[in-house]
């Protein structure tokens, strides 16, 4: 019987990296990480993470892969510290290798970006992505 892992311990294993105490200075500004989207009084700058793709290769014998891209956005008022953090988590993330309870060794890469137009809140003040 095949033991099919879930996306799950992956997204565990992103945020534990996001909110590792060795990671760059830089990340030191973002006050959370949230799934899915941040509440309506979200202290900026946060990240927001979505699983897009979680798509499962079947192998000989037992084994299954679960390659998944995974969206990761950082909101923020100022456009240039938007910038400055995307910059930095592509930078803490990319090659690394994350631990993954009940799965091999995870590796992260950036496959895109995908920028995004300035968005108002509720009270109209812009925010960028």
């Amino acid at each position: 019987m095949t033991r099919t892992q879930t996306h799950h311990p992956l997204t565990n294993a992103l945020v534990a990296k996001l909110r590792d105490p060795a990671r760059p200075v830089a990340l030191n500004d973002l006050t959370a990480v949230h799934q899915g989207a941040a509440p309506g009084k979200a202290v900026y700058p946060f990240v927001v993470y979505n699983i897009a793709v979680g798509a499962y290769d079947y192998l000989f014998g037992n084994d299954t892969t679960l390659i998944a891209m995974v969206d990761v956005s950082v909101f923020s008022r100022s456009s240039v510290q938007a910038e400055d953090l995307d910059a930095a988590i592509a930078g803490w993330l990319s090659d690394q290798s994350l631990t993954v309870d009940g799965q091999t060794t995870l590796l992260c890469r950036r496959v895109a970006s995908i920028p995004a137009a300035p968005d108002f809140d509720d009270e109209g003040t812009k925010g960028f992505q």
